[in-house]
């Protein structure tokens, strides 16, 4: 049990650090080039590394790449996009909320049933993400709002691709639909967006604080990370380690203020307490198997 606890504390670090390194890419750097160069990268790596548990079906890498366009290409091209020019502390906040965009999605397809206190949670929760949005004022030209919305859809698309992928029957595992998803996601986005590498392609894209910024979102943030999480949901209560997970706020919001000097003004204070406070409601739910 304690090397469960040891793999969750890991993976937020993982995550925490993983928002904070994404303010330090040169900002001539386009989204599309810096994200389909760490896929490919991811893509190469699993193809290395976990070569056997790629299934080259055709309905499998159909699946694979209706996965992989939501939690690859659509996700992480907006996640770069609006962790660029947001605090590391926002994006914390923001992703945390996932569980809950994943029970109002899941009740649309109703595959959740309808729960009141879970949608007072949501309410108390999404109260919270106003006053952090509200914090900086909605100025609609200023870059932290134009960031955060940024990066609230990158957090719904990711809770689309969650949903769609708890559904999925033809995978043995998540570890399994992971790598898949992972390695024909970084294949399609590749494809598909290589004509505009190639018309946004700068050489600071391999300037070595650049390049190793990549390296650590191809491997720790897509490989390492969701390996950990499919191992802790496993062999764990997935309500309470979701629950866990969301000390990764108050570690990203620490280490923002160490490394970047951010001081939190009372709203984000607030607003991070109402989210924690929403998401906690919302979680002692219990939930019913999608």
């Amino acid at each position: 049990m304690y090397l469960i606890y040891f793999f969750l504390f890991l993976r937020i670090i993982i995550n925490s650090i993983n928002y904070i390194v994404v303010t330090y890419l040169s900002p001539e750097l386009s989204s599309v080039s810096i994200t389909i160069t760490r896929v490919f990268i991811t893509s190469i790596l699993i193809f290395i590394f976990f070569n056997k548990h790629i299934i080259w079906k055709k309905k499998h890498i159909i699946q694979s790449m209706i996965l992989a366009f939501l939690g690859v290409i659509l996700n992480q091209t907006l996640f770069i996009s609006g962790g660029s020019i947001t605090i590391p502390a926002h994006t914390s906040v923001i992703y945390s909320t996932m569980p809950l965009l994943i029970y109002i999605i899941s009740l649309f397809l109703k595959d959740e049933e309808f729960s009141l206190k879970r949608i007072f949670g949501i309410l108390i929760a999404f109260t919270g993400i106003f006053l952090i949005l509200y914090e900086k004022g909605f100025d609609i030209k200023g870059k932290y709002l134009i960031g955060d919305i940024t990066i609230f859809l990158g957090a719904i698309s990711f809770s689309l691709y969650t949903v769609f992928g708890k559904r999925q029957k033809i995978f043995k595992s998540p570890t399994v639909m992971t790598l898949n998803a992972l390695f024909f996601g970084g294949i399609l986005y590749t494809i598909i967006g290589f004509p505009l590498f190639y018309k946004d392609f700068s050489i600071k894209l391999f300037e070595i604080k650049n390049i190793s910024i990549i390296l650590y979102f191809a491997i720790f943030t897509s490989i390492i990370s969701h390996i950990l999480w499919n191992k802790v949901v496993k062999d764990f209560n997935a309500s309470l380690a979701s629950l866990i997970q969301n000390l990764q706020i108050i570690v990203t919001t620490l280490l923002t203020m160490y490394l970047l000097d951010f001081k939190p003004g009372i709203l984000f204070l607030i607003g991070s307490i109402l989210t924690f406070l929403g998401i906690f409601i919302a979680s002692k739910i219990k939930k019913t198997s999608l």
